[in-house]
């Protein structure tokens, strides 16, 4: 049949609290196990592409961790090494969605500059 919805689940408990005989979790929120599955995933640099993303002045991390994330991989949850205006760290990068990302090198990539040096005025 055709159809536009997913023909498997993925159950979105972590490895460190998965339980065999545990009921299916409903409405989770937050880092899942796809999440540890696509910070696997190169994105179109290829499994050596090694970048890390400063824009706003503030290194992108590890979600929940303390090393710079390697942004050439897909990743969802992040967090930020400098706290923001409001004292967060822990970040997302789209509202209700599944949306990951990845940054790239490509030529074949149309680059995006999405905020100009700290340093320059408005």
């Amino acid at each position: 049949a055709k159809t536009k919805h997913a023909v498997f689940d993925l159950n979105p408990t972590k490895e460190s609290k998965w339980k065999e005989d545990a009921p299916w979790p409903k409405g989770m929120t937050g880092f899942e196990f796809i999440d540890s599955l696509m910070e696997q995933v190169s994105g179109f640099d290829g499994p050596n592409g090694d970048l890390v993303d400063t824009s706003f002045g503030s290194t992108c991390g590890e979600y929940k961790g303390s090393q710079a994330l390697n942004t050439a991989k897909y990743s969802r949850y992040y967090s930020m090494l400098e706290k923001d205006a409001m004292g967060r760290t822990e970040k997302k990068r789209a509202f209700n969605d599944y949306m990951f990302a990845a940054q790239t090198t490509h030529k074949k990539v149309n680059p995006q500059k999405v905020c100009a040096k700290l340093d320059e005025g408005p």
